[in-house]
């Protein structure tokens, strides 16, 4: 298989968890991460937006976690409003010797 072109290298520009954009470096991508729901047993659900769209507002993928934080699933939204779900875990590769170090803290995401 032949692959072409140059990897999108995502930055960070706000480096917060309530409310991220990634930009390419080569501005070809630009993704919100917006947490749309908090309850108060840690369950939560991120949209992530292409603002690139024509239609910024709607989530190309949502993200739910479960109580605690715990995995749930990731939605990926297609064209006309076709979705597909599948566990998180599907998604999920260990890379380094810290991939299992968690940082918890008391302040929620979304306020």
């Amino acid at each position: 298989m032949v692959k072409t072109g140059i990897p999108f290298m995502l930055e960070d520009r706000s480096g917060l968890l309530s409310g991220s954009e990634f930009v390419d470096l080569y501005d070809r991508m630009h993704l919100r991460v917006r947490c749309t729901r908090h309850d108060a047993n840690g369950a939560s659900q991120y949209g992530v937006y292409n603002m690139f769209s024509t239609q910024p507002d709607i989530p190309v993928v949502t993200l739910e976690y479960g109580a605690a934080g715990a995995l749930g699933n990731v939605t990926t939204i297609g064209p006309g409003g076709s979705s597909r779900t599948q566990t998180m875990a599907a998604f999920l590769v260990e890379v380094g010797g810290c991939a299992n170090a968690l940082l918890y803290s008391s302040h929620s995401p979304c306020s």
